[in-house]
């Protein structure tokens, strides 16, 4: 279906814009509220604000969704590094999904069948989220149905047009996850067959082909390269239905029961007989060849998966990684549905069991968390909270931190307008800290209380403020330059050594626009030859305003120290060379006030 002709398309198209509506508006309201996630923060400091996103230059790793980096890193130029401009691209790409749902949905005759199939394709639960987040998930999904659509139409009418669009749909969905590689090659093969098979117009076919394999014989390599260096990591090896199928279930429905599975298998093998009908019989309308591409699509992706589990060791994709079946199967199943009500008209009550779909994604509605990472977030009241808290103690604050919302705090750094505030990361809470980041399932020690309960966290205050006098500080201010290692502190520590010791860092740093390279402070601890034991990194880059001095201040609070610590070193490391300034830096150690009395 296409654009309404009758008061009755019309009709329908004005309940389905409504209904599109409703859902856009729900998903910039997640887009504006809903925190960003560990994914998401920490691809947008490794790909856009400090990085590049172009595979082989770009820092390695499977998180590199590359059309969705690319992308930000334009509106990111233009409108800042906000949640909603983090998003908008996904947003945008929703609109273009329920155009492409509109008519693929549309070709399905009985009216039951076709807003069941619409209501289910529109409000997948877990996958809708997606569209509201700063991934390429969402934006696959839509140039996934779309390339469906274009693929069955040049396939049934033999239109070089519609082959052209299906392989930019093709090329741009693997660019946009990489996890679409197998359909990706399915339909470049339908085209390339279309091409061939072409008598007319061949030229027009054979250029529609060669433009969708250029991006996939990109990430073909690319592939290639994250599984050489172990970063294909997401999945399992447990099969396609007790691994892809049970995670899709589970996920978004919360249950591991197998009937679920096994009716989702049995429904697939019924969508699989209908299009086998189609395959079969002489005329083939719209339905059918959307039938047959939609269920062959995604029983290439299957065979597919088997056999580069089964020969290669590949894993087998779950949750998210595994999203895009869902869509196929929810298309496939609404057309078999509705090719099976020719002769039996009873059967479109089968077509109520797609609403579960609908029904659940409402349940679960909210503008707070995403349903699989309801624990990688960090609510903004809590970075405001600190900063009040480090405003009324006068100085700056040690503060524990889990090192999977660090990325997060960082993302806060850059846009809330206060000055950086580099925490330090522990897995378990450090209770030595002035403030503490923790689960909200921690107890409470009976050092500190709680400040504010938020979402999945807590931050604690301790009850009373340990004193500490400094023993060593120096002070930095040097020119914009490159240099790969500067020193900061470099103390002896032998009459330290079985007590706690602070290090605070504070002061201005800077860097010209064009240098994007990473910058760590790097805190270490060696023994008496030298050697290090104790080596933590942290990442300056990501605090950096472009093109203009910001202010930061960093305190960690170091364990009692072991016998083997005698010397530490502070140092800033440029990896990338990048050039850097510094104004007014001030580095220093402290002890406990008891400490310095008994040393005295």
């Amino acid at each position: 279906m296409s654009l309404p002709r009758t008061d009755r398309d019309r009709s329908e198209a004005r309940l389905f814009l409504g209904a599109t509506a409703l859902v856009f508006v729900y998903l910039v309201l997640r887009a504006l509220l809903v925190p960003l996630v560990h994914d998401e923060a920490n691809t947008f400091f490794h790909f856009v604000h400090n990085g590049t996103w172009v595979p082989f230059r770009a820092h390695w790793d499977a998180g590199n969704h590359v059309l969705a980096m690319a992308v930000g890193r334009c509106t990111t130029a233009l409108f800042g590094a906000g949640p909603l401009a983090l998003r908008s691209f996904a947003l945008l790409c929703f609109l273009l999904y329920a155009w492409y749902v509109w008519r693929v949905g549309g070709v399905i005759n009985e009216r039951m069948v076709r807003w069941c199939t619409w209501a289910a394709l529109l409000a997948m639960p877990f996958a809708l989220e997606f569209f509201a987040l700063f991934r390429g998930y969402g934006p696959s999904l839509a140039f996934l149905l779309m390339a469906i659509h274009h693929l069955a139409a040049a396939w049934r009418s033999n239109s070089p047009k519609d082959a052209f669009w299906a392989s930019v749909a093709m090329g741009l969905g693997v660019l946009a996850n990489l996890s679409l590689l197998p359909m990706w090659a399915a339909g470049t093969m339908l085209v390339t067959v279309l091409a061939l098979s072409a008598t007319k117009q061949r030229a027009a076919f054979i250029f529609s082909a060669a433009l969708g394999a250029l991006p996939g014989l990109l990430m073909v390599p690319f592939a290639l390269g994250l599984r050489d260096r172990g970063l294909l990591y997401h999945g399992n090896m447990q099969g396609v239905l007790n691994g892809s199928v049970a995670s899709l279930v589970d996920v978004m429905f919360r249950t591991w029961y197998v009937l679920p599975r096994v009716l989702a298998a049995v429904l697939f093998m019924l969508t699989l007989y209908y299009a086998l009908r189609a395959v079969k019989g002489k005329a083939r309308g719209e339905a059918q060849t959307l039938l047959v591409v939609a269920s062959g699509l995604l029983l290439a992706e299957v065979g597919a998966r088997m056999v580069l589990g089964g020969v290669f060791e590949v894993l087998y994709p779950t949750y998210r990684a595994a999203m895009h079946w869902v869509p196929l199967f929810i298309l496939g199943l609404g057309l078999a549905i509705d090719a099976s009500t020719e002769k039996a008209p009873y059967r479109r009550w089968v077509a109520l069991l797609l609403l579960l779909f609908p029904v659940r994604a409402a349940y679960v509605a909210n503008t707070r968390q995403v349903s699989n990472w309801s624990d990688e977030y960090l609510p903004a009241t809590v970075h405001d909270a600190v900063v009040e808290a480090q405003l009324r103690a006068g100085h700056n604050l040690s503060i524990s931190m889990p090192p999977i919302v660090i990325p997060i705090w960082d993302h806060y750094n850059l846009t809330r307008g206060t000055s950086a505030i580099f925490p330090d990361p522990h897995e378990e809470p450090d209770t030595l800290a002035d403030l503490i980041i923790a689960p909200a399932s921690f107890p409470v020690p009976g050092s500190h209380r709680m400040l504010l309960a938020a979402g999945p966290n807590q931050l604690l205050e301790r009850s009373e403020p340990r004193a500490w006098v400094p023993f060593a500080e120096r002070a930095w201010t040097v020119p914009l330059e490159a240099r790969e290692f500067l020193t900061l502190l470099e103390v002896p520590l032998r009459a330290h050594q079985g007590m706690p010791v602070k290090l605070s860092l504070a002061g201005a740093i800077s860097g010209p626009v064009e240098d994007r390279g990473e910058l760590f402070l790097v805190t270490e601890l060696r023994n008496g030859a030298g050697e290090q034991f104790f080596y933590r990194a942290l990442p300056m880059h990501r605090a950096l305003q472009h093109g203009r001095a910001e202010l930061f201040s960093m305190v960690q609070v170091l364990p009692p120290l072991p016998p083997a610590a005698e010397g530490l070193v502070l140092y800033i490391w440029a990896p990338d060379g990048r050039r850097y300034a510094l104004d007014g830096v001030v580095a220093t150690l402290l002890e406990p006030v008891e400490s310095s009395t008994t040393n005295e």
